[in-house]
């Protein structure tokens, strides 16, 4: 799992708005947007028909899914099915296991990459105090 800022005038504000608002959301501080939820599983529908688009696309996939990853002939309905089952619990519990960790330092690993002029700015303001093993990257000029 990764997660990245981009571009961002301030990567730490940033990784902490970040880390803010998946804390409130499993502290129930911040309750999920029904519509949001709507939208992410009609997202995960879109993705799964464009997949299967064409004849030869659906051909392809269930060829795939039932030969090389020994799934179903059904396999997509059925993830669909557990799809609409997933409740804000289950959500909160996957947010706590798997985005969470990615915020703490003893449980990931982080890398900024950032010009050498912002290198004070960049890395300090950071929880676990700033660079951890080489202080310099390469430089090239």
């Amino acid at each position: 799992m990764s997660y990245t800022i981009y571009r961002s005038p301030d990567a730490y504000k940033a990784w902490k708005a970040s880390k803010k608002v998946i804390s409130d959301h499993i502290d129930g501080a911040v309750a999920f947007d029904k519509h949001a939820l709507e939208g992410a599983l009609s997202g995960i529908v879109v993705s799964i028909v464009d997949g299967e688009s064409t004849t030869s696309a659906a051909a392809t996939v269930s060829f795939i899914n039932q030969v090389v990853h020994n799934q179903s002939k059904d396999y997509n309905m059925q993830f669909l099915n557990k799809v609409k089952e997933v409740s804000v619990d289950d959500l909160k519990n996957s947010l706590k296991e798997f985005l969470l960790p990615i915020f703490q330092y003893d449980t990931s690993i982080n890398i900024i990459v950032t010009a050498p002029v912002k290198t004070e700015v960049s890395f300090y303001p950071f929880p676990w105090g700033g660079l951890v093993g080489a202080r310099e990257a390469y430089h090239y000029s």
